[in-house]
C-alpha cells in the first residue's frame, strides 16, 4: 500500500455509513483526492474539527497507486477555516465549491499540462466535451473551471454556457498561472 503524506485543503465531506466520512481534498502533491475517513462522525469524531470544508490539514493517506479512493490516515489540523476571529461564512462557502475542477483551454494545452484531477471541457469544442460530462457536471454541484489567465476569456465563456443549462460554477481567477505560480503540481497527458 502506498503511504502519502501532504498538506491539503479540505473541500468537502459526505456521510459514509453511521461513523464514517468521505472526504475531499485539494493536496499539494496530488492534486483533488477523495478519502475514507473512518470514525469521523459519532459521539467521540476522531478528527475532530479537522475535517471542517476550508480546513488547511497535513494528512497521511494510504491505499493502492492510482486508487480513486484512499483511506485516511492522519489528519493534522494546520489552519482552521473558521478562526476565533470569524470568516465571512459567504466566501467560505463560495470556496467549498472547489471540488470538480474544469480545464476551458485548448485540449492541446490540456494535454501538455493540467492541474491533476481536472478535465477538459475547452471553450473552442465546448458542445462535443460538455455532451460527454453533462451527466457528471449536473450531479455535481462543485464544479470550477479555469483557462489560461491574464486576459484569457475562456473560463467566463464556458461558464456562461454551463449556467445557461442550470449547472452551477465558479470559477478560478487568474486560472493556470494562479496555479502553476503558487507551486502546486500540475499533471501532463490526456488523462485527469
Amino acid at each position: 500500500m502506498t503511504l502519502i503524506t501532504s498538506e491539503a485543503l479540505v473541500l468537502r465531506t459526505y456521510k459514509l455509513g453511521e461513523t464514517s466520512k468521505i472526504v475531499v481534498l485539494l493536496t499539494r502533491d496530488r492534486g483533488k483526492v477523495r478519502a475514507v475517513a473512518k470514525g469521523a462522525r459519532g459521539g467521540k469524531p476522531r478528527y475532530g474539527s479537522a475535517l471542517e470544508p476550508l480546513s488547511e490539514v497535513r494528512v497521511t493517506l494510504h491505499g493502492r497507486q492510482g486508487a480513486d479512493l484512499f483511506r485516511l490516515g492522519q489528519c493534522d489540523l494546520v489552519r482552521s477555516a473558521f478562526p476565533s476571529t470569524g470568516r465571512d461564512l459567504d466566501l467560505a462557502l463560495a470556496m467549498s465549491y472547489f471540488a470538480e475542477l474544469l480545464d476551458a483551454r485548448p485540449v492541446a494545452n490540456y494535454e501538455i499540462e493540467h492541474i491533476p484531477g481536472a478535465v477538459p471541457l475547452p471553450e473552442d469544442d465546448f458542445d462535443r466535451h460538455f455532451a460527454i460530462l453533462e451527466p457528471r457536471l449536473r450531479s455535481s454541484f462543485d464544479n470550477v473551471v479555469y483557462c489560461a489567465g491574464y486576459g484569457c476569456e475562456a473560463s467566463h465563456l464556458v461558464a456562461e454556457r454551463l449556467k445557461a443549462r442550470g449547472i452551477q460554477v465558479a470559477i478560478l481567477n487568474e486560472g493556470w498561472p494562479a496555479w502553476t505560480d503558487a507551486g502546486y503540481p500540475v499533471k501532463e497527458g490526456a488523462e485527469p
